[in-house]
């Protein structure tokens, strides 16, 4: 577990490349761009967020209605329809999710999530102690009001299990927000993150000549994706 002070930004940020490490996912256009448009950190270390400014502009509701109606193409034809409806349901609700499943070529199964009453608030998801039928983990929620294992993934196999739990951090880089106190003045708060968390950085001075220590604490300087914080004195919020 992550606990994350925030002392200070130093100048402005400059907004990094994408990765070119682009994976191929079973013909997903949509997963396909969130694969180009993810950023890896740290360097070197097969780690990736997706920015939230890319994720906002990939995953809209045309999107999901063309992935959902892509995947009925690979299913019975007994299949409920793709309504305007349920489209809607989970652009407003689990849009992080679906991009995470059609990420790993399982947008389809969306359906199940939801029939279990799993959303967005519930991510991330964890590894529970107890195994499905095929032998996988299951996955649970802390968020949730039930700690139980989710039955929607029962007949998953291990490597869809262990994709979806590894996969899904991409989507959840925190946005680092500045807020108000009780008398108006700016507050950063500290943020408690999972040892999984990816943090949203594209620089970090950490083994520089830029690293002070003191008496109780170790302090360096590190750069924010942009689309990752409204902390600078002035700036406006474009994310939710």
């Amino acid at each position: 577990m992550y606990v994350l002070y925030f002392w200070f930004i130093i100048g402005n940020i400059t907004r990094p490349k994408p990765c070119n490490n682009t994976r191929l996912r079973n013909k997903s256009k949509l997963g396909d761009l969130l694969a180009q448009a993810r950023v890896e950190w740290p360097n070197g270390e097969c780690r990736y967020f997706v920015p939230i400014d890319e994720f906002e502009k990939l995953v809209t509701f045309d999107a999901i209605l063309t992935e959902l109606e892509f995947c009925r193409s690979d299913v019975s034809e007994n299949d409920e329809n793709v309504s305007k409806e349920f489209v809607e349901t989970v652009f407003r609700s689990c849009r992080k999710l679906f991009a995470i499943l059609d990420f790993i070529g399982k947008a389809n199964s969306i359906r199940d999530f939801l029939k279990e009453g799993i959303r967005d608030e519930h991510l991330p998801f964890l590894l529970h102690s107890t195994k499905n039928k095929n032998g996988a983990f299951r996955l649970f929620s802390e968020t949730r009001d039930s700690k139980e294992a989710f039955d929607c993934t029962e007949n998953w196999d291990r490597v869809s299990v262990e994709t979806l739990f590894k996969d899904q951090w991409s989507f959840l880089a925190p946005v680092f927000k500045r807020t108000l106190d009780t008398d108006g003045a700016p507050v950063i708060e500290h943020y408690v993150l999972h040892s999984n968390s990816v943090l949203p950085f594209v620089d970090d001075m950490e083994h520089s000549d830029q690293r002070h220590e003191g008496g109780f604490s170790t302090v360096w300087e590190v750069k924010i994706h942009p689309a990752h914080h409204t902390l600078l004195l002035g700036r406006e919020s474009k994310v939710g």
